[in-house]
């Protein structure tokens, strides 16, 4: 069994995607390294198939989606960590998959956020560790750049498919915390991701709307529902603004609205113990490990609407 398997979506990324599967195969690490191709129309699977020995590579013939092809990626590798890695994005060294295996110290932890930089518009490397003995914990992880416990992220029900653009992430670092799993930075050698597509956009401040107010409607407990609601809005009303966005921001509220208790957005609260302690990492993390851990330990066994 390799060490992990490192997954990489990608949709009429020729270019960009030879480079991150090259850096995949570079690892020091043991590695499995499978191709989820969403349907391109640009020659990537036979392209990848003739360059690189080794690699699998699975093809949908209708485009489904990022999120829902890491989802099918999880039953089809076979290691019990799974990297995932953004078709545009890189591994620097080809020690950092081996790094960040050595950061599951603790059955608890469930995934690990690696640290990279977005090229072509940042300086500053995301999700880097801070400095200091003892490990940390995030509220959130970059998709693209991440490791998961294989079983951890099953038992959290993986990504909710029917986001899109935002959000992913934030939900699934929730539902493992509700799970009993953390999310760790982790002191590795950084990534590189192009981030080429813009990122502020009319159809993304929509998406960013629509997804926040219903991953709120869908997961605040009762007691906390209504003013976290007027909170998230009146944030991003404020955001529209100041972004000059205001339409797409009215749409992605109306949007919301519409969509409540739908198919796909009924509610599912986490337990109020486990909202807290995510909205703490929200507002102030990352967190040692070692108060996470132990507030997960304290909190009372039943779940539920709190």
């Amino acid at each position: 069994m390799p060490d992990a398997t490192i997954v990489i979506a990608t949709r009429d990324r020729l270019e960009p995607v030879r480079q991150a599967v090259a850096s995949a195969l570079s690892q020091t690490a043991t590695v499995e390294v499978l191709v989820m191709d969403d349907a391109s129309i640009d020659g990537t699977a036979q392209a990848l198939e003739v360059e690189f020995e080794g690699i699998r590579i699975e093809r949908s013939d209708t485009p489904e989606g990022p999120t829902a092809l890491r989802n099918r990626a999880m039953d089809l590798a076979t290691s019990d960590y799974v990297v995932m890695l953004d078709d545009d994005a890189y591994f620097e060294s080809p020690h950092t998959t081996r790094q960040a295996l050595a950061a599951f110290t603790d059955d608890r932890i469930g995934a690990v956020a690696l640290p990279y930089i977005n090229l072509r518009r940042e300086t500053h490397v995301r999700f880097e560790a801070p400095a200091g003995p003892g490990g940390w914990v995030s509220s959130v992880f970059g998709a693209g750049a991440c490791v998961f416990r294989r079983d951890a992220f099953r038992a959290a029900g993986g990504y909710q498919e029917n986001l899109f653009y935002q959000g992913e992430e934030g939900e699934l670092a929730l539902r493992l915390l509700e799970n009993g799993y953390v999310v760790c930075l982790v002191a590795a050698d950084r990534m590189v991701h192009w981030d080429a597509e813009p990122v502020k956009t009319p159809t993304r401040q929509f998406y960013n709307v629509r997804n926040e107010v219903l991953l709120t409607y869908q997961s605040v407990p009762t007691r906390y529902l209504v003013p976290r609601l007027v909170t998230v809005v009146l944030h991003q009303l404020l955001v529209g603004v100041r972004e000059r966005r205001v339409r797409a921001t009215f749409a992605g509220i109306r949007a919301a609205a519409a969509r409540t208790g739908n198919e796909g957005w009924q509610r599912r609260p986490v337990s109020a113990p486990v909202h807290r302690l995510y909205r703490r990492l929200r507002r102030r993390g990352p967190l040692p490990i070692a108060d996470v851990l132990d507030a997960l330990s304290a909190r009372p066994s039943a779940r539920g609407d709190g």
